[in-house]
């Protein structure tokens, strides 16, 4: 009887140490403290060391690795891990065959992730080193189902006319409003001692997209980004507090980064941007969350874009979003979370011309939140909606004027453009809706002021008649920001060398055509 208990106990002890042990559901798992390993095996070659902050796995052979069972239903599922070294994440099989990888390798700690379709049942969650000799660092893996983000999600009318899109047609999960219309701000820093948000409502408007500029408000200041921080948050709440006395919404935009010494572009680079935007939002949430029921959306991050990577969004951005937005969750299980896709102000998957969509453009998948909106920028044609914006700078007036006038409708590039091309545009974030049920913001659009300006028009009231359609939210590029965007002055064309202009004392038919679209508001 001793010797069978013995056994039995040995062979308890292989059936934990290769990893046997009774499985689980999908989840997440962070390395950091004393209890990192716990539920983990280890094989013989992997000596583990646990910090605080990640688990480091140095090898002494080919399979230096840790390891989990875990039991999966048939379905989509996304892999993520954040990590550095010499580091691979791998889904293996029962017999142990590598079923999907995720390589993450590199000095500083980066995020990674896959999207894989499984048939059922049992897998290992491996962590390995990549190599004999080597070192692999890990801060946090998970597996998340991809069939869990349609639930509970807000739905979408689809294809209703503009007078049917009240909030009767969205469930108990939605924004509040489900459909918002205004504009898109200034910087921050200069409405807390203004009539701004009471001006906007007079015009009708719902919402305004506020811009903050942490980074560049602690610059001004001569303080570093943490030093500067809580002062900036006070003002921001004045302005939440102005929005709120002018009965508006607003969407809290983070339209900067978040260092004072590099620029958007390194921030990819750098090994602690997820880190400093969690730590932004963490604090921004804390600070905001008296008074969430005046905030419609925390816009994440504008224009999310790193140039190297063109014409994919930056490929961290996802997981970092994630984790951003479990950050904030920790603190506020509520406020909705705008989430822009990228490559900046576009779609993941946008498509310029018919046919021209890359192959190696993933299709986007929810985040796994049910309180996620959707985000892009809509500018196109840019030919005609930016005409003369670069030719502002650095030419004499005549040399400007000549690359002005830009019709609309017209064939530009070969592409015929007009009402129907511009919903064409747009049909990837149409698919994702009508695919997902999640709600759509467009969170900026415009026209420069100088284009024709019967063109002009007519552009607005055709993009506007797109988002009100499909049940968009959107905001007007810009209320009071650069007088290029601005439905309060003329039409006259601008070069920096001239005398700022004044607004007109007049409605101008932009103006108009935004008026007449915001009285949707208050039906």
């Amino acid at each position: 009887m001793k010797i069978l208990k013995k056994i039995i106990t040995v062979f308890i002890l292989l059936f934990n140490y290769f990893g046997f042990s009774e499985t689980e559901d999908t989840g997440s798992f962070s390395f950091s403290g004393e209890d990192a390993m716990h539920g983990w095996s280890v094989t013989k070659g992997a000596a583990v060391k646990c910090t605080e902050d990640f688990l480091e796995i140095q090898a002494s052979d080919w399979d230096s690795k840790i390891f989990r069972s875990l039991e999966l239903a048939a379905g989509k599922y996304n892999l993520s891990a954040t990590g550095s070294g010499k580091l691979q994440v791998k889904i293996i099989s029962d017999t142990w065959k590598a079923l999907f990888k995720l390589d993450l390798h590199g000095d500083d700690f980066k995020t990674g992730s896959l999207d894989f379709d499984f048939t059922g049942g049992k897998i290992y969650l491996a962590i390995q080193v990549d190599g004999n000799a080597a070192q692999a660092r890990i801060k946090q893996v998970s597996i998340s189902a991809a069939a869990d983000m349609e639930k509970n999600k807000p739905a979408a009318v689809e294809n209703a006319a503009p007078k049917d899109t009240t909030t009767k047609q969205f469930p108990s999960l939605a924004p509040s409003p489900a459909i918002v219309r205004g504009f898109m701000s200034c910087g921050a820093a200069g409405l807390t001692n203004s009539n701004y948000f009471s001006d906007a409502k007079k015009f009708g408007a719902n919402v305004i997209r506020l811009q903050v500029f942490p980074a560049k408000r602690a610059k001004l200041l001569n303080l570093d980004f943490s030093t500067a921080l809580p002062g900036f948050l006070d003002e921001l709440v004045t302005n939440v507090l102005l929005a709120k006395k002018a009965d508006i919404k607003v969407v809290i935009d983070l339209h900067d980064t978040v260092y004072t010494d590099i620029s958007k572009d390194e921030q990819w680079k750098t090994a602690d941007f997820e880190n400093r935007l969690c730590s932004f939002w963490s604090e921004t949430a804390k600070k905001l969350l008296p008074y969430k029921d005046t905030i419609w959306g925390y816009d994440l991050l504008n224009e999310p874009l790193n140039r190297s990577e063109l014409p994919q969004a930056p490929k961290d951005w996802r997981m970092i979003a994630i984790n951003v937005m479990k950050a904030i969750r920790k603190i506020d299980s509520e406020t909705w979370i705008i989430f822009e896709p990228g490559p900046g102000g576009r779609w993941m998957i946008y498509e310029d011309i018919p046919g021209t969509r890359s192959s190696e453009m993933q299709e986007l998948v929810p985040l796994p939140d049910p309180r996620i909106i959707y985000s892009c920028h809509f500018y196109h044609p840019k030919e005609f909606t930016h005409q003369g914006v670069a030719e502002i700078k650095n030419t004499d007036l005549l040399e400007a004027m000549s690359k002005i006038n830009v019709k609309y409708p017209s064939k530009i590039n070969n592409v015929e453009w007009n009402k129907d091309r511009l919903e064409v545009s747009l049909k990837p974030v149409i698919d994702f809706q009508k695919k997902w049920k999640v709600p759509v913001y467009i969170g900026e659009f415009s026209v420069i002021r100088w284009a024709p300006k019967e063109d002009a028009v007519l552009w607005i009231k055709n993009v506007i008649d797109i988002f009100e359609k499909y049940n968009w939210s959107w905001s007007f590029h810009a209320f009071r920001e650069f007088h290029g965007w601005s439905i309060e002055h003329d039409e006259k064309f601008w070069i920096k060398s001239m005398p700022a202009p004044e607004p007109v004392a007049y409605e101008t038919e932009r103006a108009k055509v935004i008026k007449q679209a915001f009285l949707k508001n208050w039906k």
